[in-house]
């Protein structure tokens, strides 16, 4: 067993002793993989040579230093799935997620919508479709669906919100923006300004600790116990909100902001206001703010309607 481990037996021995008993184009490539670098493959094709030697493979174990359980396994395999399954298990050719039938199974489910299968649903997942596969008689996982979809291309995404509008002239306003926010220094400050509201003031669902057993509810119809307005201003450099509740919309209450906004930020050098075209917005009062503010507290301040 030794002689044989340390390649001091040569070819010609084991094609006389096995001429009778196997191929001799497979108890070649068993020989050559006897001193191949991988381990566990010297090992698996040892454990069967010794096997047709007569070898008990409590002995082999022992002397490749393996569990007899696992040896036993190695020589079970060869006799019974044969030479080819035992020394190339991960053959390519095997791999069910490369079979055509399989491959077109899938994109026919892929391709048709659910409710075809009678799924109450508009868009297809993996496990739905390893499902539908399965039932028509195909075995296959989860896994093997995946890999067929991502080697096609595609991908299951979610379908993102992106901001737009019909103003003709909002790619312009937009490029304005961000040019700016591009090069916003140390003490420059961009806010955007909008109002939110009006909204009814009730209970909302959330979460908070209950005892065990307990289940809290929140009823549908409510009576309200008010109606509040939100006026905020987003600084988009450091994402901070300043805000306050009201009852109205009108130009007081930009006015309110405002002066929120320049004692905040005194020691800035500009500010940007961005806003709607609401008409409280750009009144009068508002305007003769902001030439004050200039004047007085802030070196520049640039108001932009969109």
């Amino acid at each position: 067993m030794n002689a044989m481990k340390e390649g001091k037996i040569d070819f010609t021995v084991l094609r006389e002793h096995f001429k009778n008993k196997i191929d001799l184009s497979k108890l070649r490539q068993l020989y050559t993989r006897c001193f191949d670098k991988r381990n566990y493959v010297r090992n698996k094709s040892l454990a069967v040579i010794y096997s047709l030697c007569g070898i008990h493979s409590n002995m082999i174990a022992n002397f490749l230093f393996l569990y007899k359980r696992t040896i036993r396994k190695q020589i079970a395999k060869y006799y019974k799935q044969g030479f080819w399954r035992h020394l190339y298990p991960r053959n390519k050719k095997n791999r069910i997620y490369e079979l055509p039938e399989i491959q077109n199974a899938v994109f026919s489910v892929l391709h048709s919508p659910p409710i075809l299968y009678d799924i109450n649903r508009t868009t297809w997942t993996v496990k739905l479709i390893q499902q539908i596969v399965n039932k028509q008689g195909y075995k296959i996982g989860r896994t093997s669906v995946d890999r067929i979809i991502r080697n096609a291309g595609y991908r299951f995404r979610k379908a993102r919100e992106v901001l737009t509008s019909n103003d003709p002239d909002y790619s312009e306003k937009l490029g304005i923006i961000t040019n700016i926010l591009q090069k916003l220094g140390a003490h420059d400050r961009f806010f955007s300004i909008d109002e939110f509201g009006s909204f009814a003031i009730k209970k909302k669902g959330g979460r908070q600790y209950v005892q065990q057993g307990e289940h809290p509810t929140i009823l549908k119809w409510q009576k309200s116990k008010g109606v509040l307005i939100i006026v905020a201003a987003i600084e988009l450099s450091t994402n901070q909100i300043t805000h306050f509740y009201s009852l109205k919309k009108d130009s007081e209450e930009v006015l309110k902001l405002l002066e929120i906004l320049v004692q905040k930020y005194s020691g800035c050098r500009t500010i940007y206001l961005s806003w709607d075209a609401a008409s409280w917005h750009s009144s009068n009062v508002v305007l003769d703010k902001k030439a004050e503010v200039t004047n007085t507290v802030i070196e520049k301040s640039i108001i932009l309607q969109l």
